[in-house]
């Protein structure tokens, strides 16, 4: 009988409507907006270890770490507010580290898949 009690409780109905999953993603993103830093060091590290190429420039390195810290604020911050994707510009550090990147002729997965055009 317990074993139907406790599937029970993992079976709840799930609220799917639009609007509570942006609230729900609005709550997430705004739980997360305190470690920005924390979350924007975890996928620079994640992006240098899993892309070789990045490691032999410090420049482009230093530039793709700003990338990555204002792409992950961007994104906290349009889920947070309901932002409209529409209305979200490319942060500069992006946009120039995808310009660096396109004049060196670094192959495409190096540019780690920036989709703010």
């Amino acid at each position: 009988m317990r074993g139907t009690a406790d599937r029970a409780a993992y079976d709840r109905p799930v609220d799917t409507s639009v609007s509570s999953a942006a609230q729900s993603a609005s709550e997430g993103a705004g739980a997360l907006v305190p470690r920005t830093a924390e979350v924007s060091a975890d996928v620079f590290d994640l992006i240098v270890r899993e892309i070789p190429d990045l490691r032999a420039d410090s420049r482009v390195r230093a530039l793709l770490q700003a990338s990555v810290g204002e792409n992950v604020a961007t994104v906290l911050h349009v889920l947070q507010h309901g932002i409209d994707v529409e209305h979200a510009h490319a942060p500069a550090a992006a946009a120039e580290y995808a310009r660096r990147l396109a004049q060196r002729g670094v192959r495409r997965a190096s540019k780690t898949s920036h989709r703010w055009h």
